[in-house]
């Protein structure tokens, strides 16, 4: 398969599994926004971030590192080297978590009065560290190998099973356990589903555990927790210095804007194992790798901007039809927080890209940057003005962590921003942002308006057809999606014929 197939097949896949989970996390937010109140919320988003941050601290990098060292030993054929760094991952997971469990037993009681968490809360989310972390190296082994339709129906699986098992909880009336409950048997699930276990039998070498660990786990582990510091520590701060009444008006309007992102993460999910495979030819597809990131970035800004600019203006609506009118008060946190989602994916791109391109250590020192600066902001904008304190503090790290991973990134390839083009998307959409104006003020329902805004979708995408800013390789990706999808084949050919009539 050629590379740019690889990325198109990639992509594909995980569009698929994003768009999918991304969808089913919504609904159950949406089932938490509806059946729970917004301290019971705040409970909810403390302990599943708690989960998420602490698993990747037990994981100290390490799932990062496989899913950047697999793709090389792959493209070289080496099996046994894969077996190696397999077994070591597990090994190495379980003394971690074990450790880190004991540390959190031993420091429940104090751990829960300053987060405002009922005890067995706690436990639960212990025990969820526990199955996150090794649900995350069996998914990257499988990401590594790039069998991206495997994790695809995988994390399908796994996110049904959390909305039922959730759903199911809520209704015989164990209230905030339910959502809980269900995040922790759907990583279980994953974790069976994803375990390759054919890996444990295979003869293996010894692999370099000093290359693993300090030259891509420990930067990977400074990256994740200082992500988690300006993506996730919200939810810490704010019961603290609040209440969880904030903490939870925040995690609705998080969790709304939170899918601007993911278009673009799905696009640097879908490079990083591509260009770690290139990069065991180092000099000779430097140029391979830079046009592959011009086109993430490219399809990112098309794609994505016209989304930010519907939730930014129908956010009042959002809120009064996926969640009650006690969150109404959330919508004024939708611009910053959707702003911030935006930056942050397109950011992963250029932060991905630099980890893929062995330059972790940039990586690295560009995530502790944008974490102090969060932290430096958060605290005093929390103290006086809340929520939307935390919200714009958000946004002023994603825009600095935004302009850090371009720069470097340029640096060492020559990716580049087409500025004639990117006028022809900003003109695009402003027309796209009067059309939303217009339809916001029209008296209907949320459902009617999502109808209009989807034909305003098609105006854009016409406008800039005539704009002229299309080029070859996006009737390439066309003609590749139509194989993909035989249902809609026959339309998606037609509109790649049209597009190459105009490039």
């Amino acid at each position: 398969m050629k590379v740019e197939e690889k990325v198109i097949s990639n992509t594909f896949y995980l569009f698929l599994d994003t768009f999918v989970v991304t969808f089913l996390s919504f609904v159950y937010w949406v089932l938490i926004g509806k059946a729970l109140r917004p301290e019971d919320l705040g409970i909810i988003a403390t302990s599943t971030i708690l989960m998420s941050f602490l698993s990747a601290l037990a994981l100290l990098g390490l799932n990062s590192a496989i899913g950047k060292l697999i793709p090389e030993y792959a493209e070289r054929d080496d099996k046994k080297r894969i077996s190696g760094l397999v077994k070591f991952s597990f090994k190495f997971t379980l003394i971690t978590n074990i450790f880190l469990a004991l540390i959190l037993a031993i420091f429940s009681f104090q751990i829960c009065n300053l987060l405002k968490l009922p005890l067995a809360v706690f436990y639960i989310t212990i025990i969820g560290i526990f199955v996150s972390s090794f649900a995350a190296i069996a998914g990257n082994i499988i990401y590594g190998l790039q069998k991206m339709k495997k994790y695809f129906l995988i994390d399908l699986a796994g996110n049904i099973v959390k909305l039922v098992v959730s759903g199911l909880i809520i209704f015989i009336g164990f209230s905030f356990y339910g959502p809980l409950m269900g995040f922790v048997f759907s990583f279980l699930l994953m974790f069976i589903l994803r375990l390759e276990k054919k890996w444990f039998f295979i003869k293996s070498d010894k692999i370099d555990k000093k290359e693993v660990l300090i030259k891509y786990s420990f930067p990977s582990l400074i990256y994740s927790l200082a992500t988690y510091v300006f993506t996730s520590l919200q939810f810490i701060i704010l019961p603290i210095m609040t209440t969880q009444h904030e903490t939870g008006l925040f995690a609705l309007a998080n969790k709304y804007t939170f899918p601007l992102s993911v278009l673009a993460g799905t696009l640097a999910s879908a490079l990083l194992p591509t260009i770690s495979g290139l990069s065991v030819y180092q000099e000779a597809m430097k140029k391979k790798q830079a046009k592959i990131i011009n086109l993430g970035l490219r399809y990112s800004l098309l794609l994505t901007l016209p989304v930010l600019i519907f939730f930014v203006v129908f956010s009042k609506a959002i809120i009064l039809t996926f969640a009650s009118s006690q969150y109404l008060d959330a919508f004024h946190l939708f611009l910053p927080l959707a702003l911030s989602s935006v930056f942050y994916g397109v950011s992963s791109i250029f932060i991905n890209s630099l980890y893929a391109i062995r330059k972790p250590n940039v990586m690295r020192n560009i995530s502790i940057l944008v974490a102090t600066i969060f932290l430096i902001s958060s605290i005093p904008l929390t103290i006086y003005f809340s929520s939307l304190g935390m919200s714009y503090a958000v946004l002023i790290s994603m825009t600095l962590m935004l302009i850090l991973g371009f720069v470097e990134l340029r640096r060492f390839l020559k990716i580049s921003i087409d500025t004639k083009n990117l006028l022809k998307l900003v003109l695009a959409n402003l027309v796209f942002l009067a059309l939303m104006l217009i339809i916001d003020v029209i008296p209907y329902n949320l459902m009617i308006k999502i109808i209009l805004a989807a034909a305003s979708g098609f105006v854009y995408l016409f406008m800039l057809l005539f704009l002229r800013f299309y080029v070859k390789e996006d009737v390439t990706v066309a003609f590749y999606i139509a194989k993909k999808l035989p249902i809609l084949k026959n339309q998606i050919n037609s509109l790649a014929k049209m597009i190459s009539k105009y490039v």
